[in-house]
């Protein structure tokens, strides 16, 4: 009885553990689901713009036709597919742009198929997702080239050395796909590198700096090609440069402002100007070395030094082939207050390389300060590598000199000997070119070292300039600079105004120390006439036999050299009267000696004078005998002749009778 009230038991709880667990399994479930509840993303994406339809040329393929990301939105990452079609392949391919994924499309048809096809694109976000609209693929036959339109260049009147826009509008029934420009100024003609066209409609550009010389006539066009391979040409256009013999350029400035400018083309030194009530750093010239498409960043530093706010603004001029920003173009600066302004300038990734000018503008209450900013532009791959360096001393040269340069090619790959067209020039600043030349050279070996000089204007200011060399080879671009200064020359009359005040004090110094000297000189030479004097004096007592007067004499002479003479040696006469005695001996030896090296003197400049009238009395005796011998020679020259004639002519008359006979 009591093992069935267990059994009873044991069975109740059995069933109470199973029941609980089902419960606690239940209400887990329960939480799981409330947790996955909230997870779900409440904005499913969405289709934002109708997906164009897509035409291809046959037998061609369409890369990256659009992104994706610009048809759908939402919230979270997006996941694309799209559905199949038959002859034609579908990738989708995902790609980091501005740090942000993006998923372009391609399509790439069978080979000589043609035909409509459609495709829908799905996006899901991973809870949720939306179709596209249905778009349809035209795969067709293009054999019609792509339409120019109005083609032309920015100036009218072109000079040697300007730099050039050139541009033209194309359109096509598909796609297009690239364009080349060439020009001919006078030689032959120079394709520039290929650079890309999209879509059904584009503008071909192209800047260039005409080398060609005065009265040339320059020739122009421009090839584009669609995405079948079909391509047009415009016609070809000309223009001659203009023939100046002198070209002068003058800036004026309003009355009310005050212009204060560092770029080259003022004649501005290039020492930093002292700018009232503000302070810019630095306040120079920007060289920059760039690639296609990199990103540059220029920072100037602008401080109120006065006493008042002042009002800035900050422009860009030039540089319009760039994508330019300024961190701030308007700005007010308290007293002792600075600002720092960022200049963004980026270089399109198709920009042909070249060497481009610009300015900075600050303006500060009507004082204007102009920062000159020169971009050098290089390809992203190239071949070949340029190298450009100026080999005068400390990269200095004086107005109108030779500025010289080693200018270097060199062959980064293991290509075939190639043309190259090589033009260098030099120029301010602001771009202005002051004298510049244009070769062709054949470039077959690894290496290639040229020296070449360029002459400077007698004109230029003294300032920063730039020595550039640009090469073409085999339709790519290739560049290189070095910068050099124009120093000033001496003006003697400018320095003596300048330095008027320290010449006067200087010459007034001399003239005192020449003073000085001759007074210390001449008072020498009285003490010692003096001294002289009183020996002979002491001599002539001594001599009568005056010892007091000679005694006296002698102190004199001893107080003179500030030897006084005790009274010891006053009283022993006899010891004074050695001492007299060997003062007149010392002073009779020195002028003896004295007179001994006069002698001397004078005797060695007797000698070299005889020996000199020696010298010229000899040559005229050599002369003479010469001129004797040479007229002794005519004069047995002359007898010669006569004997020779006197037979000769005897024989002439014998042999005239013969013939009256």
């Amino acid at each position: 009885m009591l093992n069935k009230k267990r059994g009873v038991i044991f069975l109740i709880l059995i069933i109470l553990f199973i029941s609980i667990s089902d419960v606690k399994s239940q209400s887990s479930n329960a939480t799981t689901s409330t947790i996955l509840q909230i997870g779900q993303n409440s904005n499913p994406p969405i289709l934002s713009n109708s997906i164009p339809n897509q035409t291809i040329a046959k037998n061609t393929n369409l890369t990256k036709a659009f992104y994706l990301e610009d048809y759908f939105s939402d919230n979270e990452t997006l996941s694309y597919d799209a559905t199949s079609m038959e002859n034609i392949s579908i990738i989708i391919t995902a790609e980091t742009v501005n740090n942000i994924t993006k998923n372009y499309v391609s399509f790439f048809p069978d080979y000589n198929f043609t035909g409509i096809r459609n495709v829908t694109f799905n996006a899901s976000d991973g809870f949720s997702s939306v179709l596209s609209n249905i778009i349809y693929i035209n795969v067709t036959e293009d054999t019609m080239p792509p339409n120019w339109n109005n083609p032309s260049k920015d100036k009218s009147q072109i000079l040697q050395n300007d730099l050039v826009n050139f541009s033209a509008s194309w359109s096509d029934n598909i796609r297009l796909k690239k364009y080349i420009f060439s020009i001919n100024q006078g030689s032959s003609w120079t394709n520039y590198s290929e650079k890309n066209l999209s879509g059904t409609f584009g503008i071909s550009s192209e800047r260039i700096q005409i080398s060609a010389s005065g009265g040339t006539l320059v020739k122009w066009l421009f090839y584009a090609e669609d995405s079948a391979g079909n391509r047009n040409i415009t016609d070809t256009l000309n223009f001659t440069v203009i023939s100046v013999s002198t070209s002068t350029s003058t800036s004026t400035t309003s009355a009310t402002e005050t212009t204060t400018s560092t770029a080259a083309a003022s004649p501005v030194s290039k020492q930093i100007q002292k700018i009232k009530n503000f302070k810019i750093e630095p306040l120079g010239s920007f060289k920059i070395e760039t690639l296609q498409g990199q990103n540059n960043i220029v920072i100037i530093k602008i401080t109120n030094t006065g006493n008042q706010n002042i009002n800035f603004t900050v422009k860009l001029k030039g540089l319009e082939e760039f994508y330019t920003s300024i961190s701030e173009e308007e700005f007010k600066l308290a007293e002792k207050e600075s600002k720092s302004i960022l200049i963004e300038v980026t270089p399109d990734k198709f920009l042909t390389p070249d060497i481009y000018f610009g300015e900075v503008i600050i303006n500060g209450e009507g004082i204007i300060v102009r920062i000159p900013i020169v971009i050098q532009v290089n390809p992203l791959n190239a071949n070949f590598d340029l190298k450009l360096q100026i080999l005068n001393k400390n990269k200095k040269v004086l107005a109108g000199k030779e500025v010289i340069a080693n200018i270097t090619f060199e062959n980064l790959e293991d290509i075939a000997a190639q043309k190259v067209t090589l033009y260098y020039a030099i120029s301010d600043l602001a771009g202005n070119i002051i004298d510049s030349n244009q070769e062709e050279l054949n470039f077959n070996q690894k290496k290639l070292t040229l020296l070449r000089n360029l002459t400077t204007l007698k004109e230029n200011a003294p300032n920063e300039y730039i020595f550039y060399a640009r090469a073409i080879i085999d339709n790519k671009v290739v560049l290189a600079s070095d910068e050099f200064e124009i120093g000033e020359r001496f003006n003697l009359a400018a320095f003596i105004k300048l330095n008027l005040l320290y010449i006067i004090a200087f010459m007034l110094l001399v003239s005192i120390l020449i003073f000085i000297i001759r007074y210390k000189r001449n008072k020498e030479r009285l003490r010692l006439l003096n001294l002289y004097l009183m020996i002979n004096e002491m001599k002539s007592y001594l001599k009568d036999n005056n010892i007091e007067k000679a005694i006296n004499t002698y102190i004199k002479i001893k107080s003179v050299y500030g030897e006084p003479i005790s009274k010891t040696t006053l009283e022993n006469k006899e010891s004074l009267k050695k001492e007299m005695q060997s003062l007149i001996e010392k002073t009779n030896n020195l002028q003896l000696e004295i007179a001994k090296r006069t002698d001397d003197k004078n005797q060695v400049k007797n000698e070299e004078i005889s020996s000199k009238k020696e010298k010229q009395t000899s040559q005229k005796e050599n002369k003479k005998e010469i001129n004797e011998t040479d007229e002794s020679n005519k004069k047995e020259n002359e007898t010669i002749v006569k004997d020779e004639k006197v037979p000769k002519n005897k024989e002439i008359n014998e042999t005239k009778k013969k013939t009256k006979k």
